[in-house]
């Protein structure tokens, strides 16, 4: 068992890989224990793997006890009691919604009385637009008055991960025999130095300057006693943090062993840490440091002072800067003439244009050089966070490809109908290379032609058993796509440090297209184009901003969201990959037989949204007959409403 996983810093994580670190058993129990990224139930099977890979050891300070093991086993079965009592009926629950940014925690002001309508509130709470950046969930359970004389809270709460709402902890506060991996103090090794810029992104969740951890300075006696007594709130480290520009506060936080190299670049707020940070690694003297610190300073009073007019002309340079570095990447690419020429005069958000270009319909390593050149160009560090973790994404994507496994390989043509072939299994990706190129010679596909690949990897778990872990789209024999299987357990651990900040194959960006426009939509080379009616347009902003009536089969028209993909596309059980967006352009011309019902719907709702709104209501996702859209129209017409 990779025991590194359940390191919640990849700093540390790292860094213990690289000294070859030997944890003992204790030590690895503590960490899956202390894991923010495996639920209870991924920690159950990991203290089982531990009890046939590691020796026992006696936990002799705390529990008096010979066998570790003996209270991991009682532990386990304690704790799945305990979720049982937990879960089971008769019980009211409070949510708690905690935030990384903890001025935005708050409680639901409903009380649920079963976990099911909790898990969906969550999902809820989750999927809220507004809701902002979600750490956790923390779960109450309450006794009702008539069974409990106190009606108080019982002292039991479970933490549901904020992303998948998995349960990674439950609060033992009325049964301290259960506690000992919450009670343990260690001194395991790790990379940071005075100087260096760190922050907790689970915790504290700004950048400090690091200066020693709490048992560099003690006593050998108080170590001693500290390795006896302690416990994690022990685990504590020194800094140097910023309140606001001006002011410097030395801190001591825990834990530790949660810390991580601070990745962004730093605001105006804490520019000075830098300063700190160059004074304690000795590259510059305290005059020098005192001197530039007192230089910011001024600086930031003088941009407070200064007359708005000024500031205003500031953002507008900033603006303008910005806009003209967008452009480039907008012409890159957009392949859409029409939408090309509208986003370059529109004020696209960090992840709009990151989205962009990570969504396009272009091989992956155009995609990478983009984001690697947009990184270095940025001054938003918004933008570079996402720049630099759509690079992770790609190459966590390439070293899979690499990993040792089996390729299958489905080949996609369209014509009238999409036609999907099986084309075998292979054993390394250079054999799959040389295929699809075989095979687009053979077939003598041009330019023009919709053909494409899919590539399935698979890989054994721990179990021996092969998962597919991540599927590539092929476009003329580039990748241009992938996309991880959320089912895979080998997937877990792959990446079990790292998140995809924009992991789908939607585009959400602002649309030149107005109601009753007739948009043509080209699915290449997965999907053959076709033509949809805009029937609202909401704030331009929104997901599901930009809506159309469209034809779905035999007589059959439906309406959905364009930048969803519900535009008439049929991929056979195939996802929609690339959005609609990026072959969008208005047409104005004439149309195939088959979307002439577009221009009797032009013709008697002229410019009257309201009438396009009612059509969408009366149509739904449910779908109806072009017969239906007729006699639709027709009653209006004959109701004087039209």
């Amino acid at each position: 068992m990779d025991i590194l996983q359940f390191i919640n810093s990849n700093a540390i994580r790292n860094h213990l890989k690289k000294i070859n670190y030997q944890f003992y058993t204790l030590e690895a129990a503590w960490l899956i224990y202390h894991s923010y990224n495996h639920s209870v139930y991924e920690k159950f099977d990991a203290y089982e793997k531990l009890m046939k890979e590691y020796p026992d050891c006696r936990v002799e300070e705390r529990l008096h006890t010979d066998s570790l093991f003996e209270y991991l086993k009682n532990y386990i079965k304690a704790y799945k009691n305990a979720i049982y009592e937990f879960e089971a009926p008769g019980s009211v629950y409070s949510i708690e919604v905690k935030h990384f940014d903890r001025e935005t925690d708050y409680t639901v002001k409903t009380m649920f009385t079963n976990l099911d309508a909790v898990r969906k509130q969550c999902k809820i709470e989750k999927d809220d637009e507004n809701s902002g950046d979600i750490k956790n969930f923390v779960i109450s359970k309450y006794i009702p008055e008539s069974e409990k004389s106190s009606g108080s809270i019982i002292p039991q709460q479970m933490v549901l991960k904020g992303d998948d709402l998995k349960p990674i902890y439950f609060d033992f506060q009325n049964d301290i025999k259960y506690n000992l991996l919450g009670d343990l103090y260690l001194d395991i090794p790790i990379p940071f130095k005075k100087g260096d810029i760190v922050w907790d992104k689970y915790y504290k969740f700004t950048p400090v300057v690091f200066l020693s951890i709490c048992y560099e300075n003690i006593s050998t006696e108080d170590y001693i006693c500290l390795k006896k007594t302690g416990d994690e709130t022990d685990m504590t480290y020194e800094s140097y943090c910023m309140i606001d520009s001006n002011t410097i506060f030395r801190d001591i936080d825990y834990n530790y062993m949660d810390l991580e190299y601070y990745p962004y670049e730093l605001t105006d707020k804490h520019k000075a840490l830098l300063l700190i940070s160059r004074f304690l690694k000795g590259d510059i003297d305290i005059g020098s440091c005192c001197n530039a610190f007192h230089s910011l300073s001024l600086r930031d009073c003088a941009e407070k002072s200064m007359p708005k007019r000024y500031t205003d002309k500031l953002t507008e340079e900033s603006r303008i800067k910005k806009n003209n570095t967008y452009k480039k990447y907008i012409d890159e690419f957009m392949p859409s003439d029409e939408m090309r020429n509208y986003l370059k005069t529109q004020e696209l958000t960090p992840y709009q244009i990151a989205s962009l270009i990570f969504n396009s319909p272009y091989s992956i390593d155009q995609k990478k050089n983009a984001l690697y050149s947009l990184l270095n160009e940025t001054d938003d560090n918004e933008l570079k966070a996402l720049c630099s973790n759509c690079i992770e994404n790609i190459e966590r994507a390439y070293e899979l490809l690499n990993t040792d496994g089996t390729f299958k390989v489905t080949s996609s043509f369209v014509n009238g109908v999409v036609e999907l072939n099986d084309e075998g299994l292979f054993s390394n990706y250079k054999d799959v290379k040389e295929f699809i190129a075989s095979d687009i010679k053979e077939c003598e596909y041009k330019d023009y032609d919709y053909y494409g690949y899919f590539i399935e990897k698979w890989i054994k778990n721990s179990d021996g058993i092969l998962e597919n872990v991540i599927t590539y789209y092929v476009i003329k024999n580039e990748i241009c796509y992938f996309k991880y299987s959320p089912l895979s357990d080998y997937l877990k651990e792959f990446l079990h440090d790292f998140e995809p900040k924009i992991c789908n194959f939607e585009l959400n960006v602002p649309t030149p297209f107005k109601v009753g426009d007739v948009v043509m939509f080209n699915g290449y080379p997965f999907a053959k184009r076709t033509f949809s009616l805009i029937l609202s347009t909401g704030d331009n902003q929104d997901c599901c901003s930009l809506w159309n009536l469209y034809w779905a089969g035999p007589r059959t028209w439906k309406t959905g969201a364009v930048k969803h993909g519900d535009v008439g596309y049929i991929l056979r059980g195939k996802e929609l990959f690339v959005s609609p967006l990026y072959n969008a352009e208005r047409c104005n011309g004439v149309l195939p037989s088959t979307f002439n019902i577009f221009h009797e719907i032009k013709q008697a709702f002229g410019d009257d949204e309201q009438k396009y709104y009612e059509l969408d209501s009366f149509v739904s996702a449910r779908g109806i007959t072009e017969d239906e859209i007729r006699s639709f129209i027709n009653s209006e017409v004959d109701n004087g409403k039209l």
